[in-house]
């Protein structure tokens, strides 16, 4: 190799690391950009956190609830303002933070939990089909690791079924109730629609709309619950015209009659399900079902209820089935109470007395042995 030759190697390794160097540069600056976006919607954020935690301490519960959506609506679009905000902010979201250490300890209620023998037989079900080459899905836009990913959350953490933006609050009330007390029945029935196009469940045969099966999954719906929940909903529309497509989503496709979620419920196997007026259970009957264990699903006027408000377009049966996410406590003053729902992935704190509960809530569902 010759004096020259020796040059060009020099010139070519120089060349290379200049390459090098620019493609770091490059992507401390893209890195560098995203931060920045990152603290701009952050920064943009901050006025509303501050009326949350305002609120929040003056306890204006109707607009806190309303500042609180506001948030959901942004962490929906920019998930990392999650990760970006203080764990007192944090409680406040989730309706865990307290004023007090007496409300605290009123607020302390068994936490929604599965029974880990359980979650145990279903996990092992998750690992088996993730090992059989055999079980495939049929849905073009879901890949089998996304949906069992998702599965292991959901049997560890129930609350996260979440219905999103969709009027499947019929089935999510359904569905959650079944992962809570059968997990294995609702990974299985998960799996079976996944890889088959149908399963049983809630005491029926159900199978996907024909289109979902290479539609994208809806926004704001995770794999298992836009595969179980529209199923759910489409197979009970007899009628070919109602069939429920989650990417449609026609608030008539998707009603659910309280007649069809206690049918449903009653599919749930060794358990039995009442049904009841507002009007006809007291708080400490709906508190010591709970603290046995037993699921509780309301079904409310949501405008009422967990916004304290009224309009023209009110329903006279209720328009939204909430799960009851904690036991009923008294607060402050003697009809004043306190209690937690659980709905669209997260749970909501309630202030409530005896005549808002009755006005608000329609129908009550309790789910257990007795």
């Amino acid at each position: 190799m010759d004096k020259n030759s020796n040059k060009n190697v020099l010139i070519e390794g120089g060349n290379t690391e200049l390459n090098n160097s620019k493609a770091i540069l490059e992507k401390i600056l893209a890195d560098y950009k995203i931060m920045a976006a990152q603290k701009t919607v952050f920064f943009q954020a901050q006025p509303l956190l501050q009326k949350i935690e305002e609120l929040h301490n003056a306890q204006k519960q109707t607009e806190l609830q309303q500042c609180i959506g506001r948030w959901q609506n942004l962490v929906k679009k920019y998930t990392f303002l999650d990760t970006m905000i203080s764990d007192k902010l944090k409680q406040i979201l989730l309706g865990t933070f307290a004023n007090s250490k007496t409300i605290a300890a009123k607020t302390a209620a068994p936490p929604l939990t599965v029974d880990p023998v359980k979650v145990a037989a279903a996990t092992i079900l998750i690992n088996n089909i993730l090992q059989d080459p055999k079980r495939v899905g049929v849905f073009d836009k879901i890949s089998k690791q996304d949906l069992l990913d998702d599965l292991f959350n959901k049997i560890h953490n129930p609350v996260l079924i979440d219905q999103g933006s969709s009027n499947l609050c019929g089935p999510n009330a359904f569905v959650s109730a079944l992962a809570l007390r059968d997990p294995e029945a609702y990974v299985l029935a998960v799996i079976d629609l996944y890889t088959e196009g149908k399963a049983h469940v809630g005491g029926m045969w159900i199978s996907p709309h024909p289109e979902s099966y290479k539609q994208e999954i809806t926004e704001g719906l995770s794999p298992a619950d836009y595969i179980l929940l529209s199923a759910i909903r489409k197979s009970n529309n007899t009628i070919l015209s109602l069939w429920y497509n989650p990417h449609t989503d026609y608030g008539y496709q998707a009603f659910t009659t309280p007649a069809e979620l206690k049918m449903w419920l009653e599919s749930i196997d060794n358990d039995t399900v009442k049904r009841y007026e507002s009007k006809n259970i007291t708080f400490d009957e709906l508190t010591r079902r709970y603290n046995n264990g037993a699921t509780i699903i309301f079904l409310i006027h949501k405008e009422r209820f967990m916004d304290n408000e009224s309009s023209l377009l009110d329903s006279p049966v209720g328009n939204h089935y909430v799960t009851l996410a904690s036991a009923v406590h008294q607060s402050g003053e003697s009809n004043n109470y306190f209690l937690q729902i659980w709905s669209w992935g997260t749970t909501y704190p309630i202030n409530t007395n005896k005549d808002h509960f009755q006005a608000s809530v329609h129908e009550i569902f309790i789910l257990d042995n007795e």
